[in-house]
């Protein structure tokens, strides 16, 4: 699959993505940003992260896969919630500026 490079300008529109269109989860704000950033900066694809919220609900966090866009790096991952079933919410971020920042894969080619 070929994808295109990420520009300044497809920087500042994705950064106001969140967690907030996951359809799989209950709710996708109690995994702060710091848990995201841990989980694309230090695990690999065979590994995974449970993260416990304050609420008391449960998420798993696995990175699937990493690619280069142009010249940046790129992950996809995943987010469930492992106390309600479902489909685990599918995600793509790209370090920008030395961070994780979640995008539309639409947006990629």
């Amino acid at each position: 699959m070929r994808r295109a490079a990420i520009s300044p300008k497809t920087t500042l529109l994705v950064v106001g993505l969140t967690l907030s269109a996951c359809t799989a989860i209950d709710d996708p704000d109690d995994v702060p940003d710091f848990v995201v950033q841990h989980v694309l900066s230090a695990l690999t694809s065979k590994e995974s992260f449970s993260w416990e919220a304050p609420s008391g609900r449960s998420f798993l966090l696995r990175p699937l896969g990493t690619f280069k866009n142009g010249d940046v790096y790129c992950r996809d991952f995943e987010i469930s919630q492992t106390d309600v079933p479902g489909v685990p919410a599918r995600r793509t971020a790209c370090r920008i500026d030395e961070r994780w920042v979640q995008v539309d894969p639409a947006t990629l080619l």
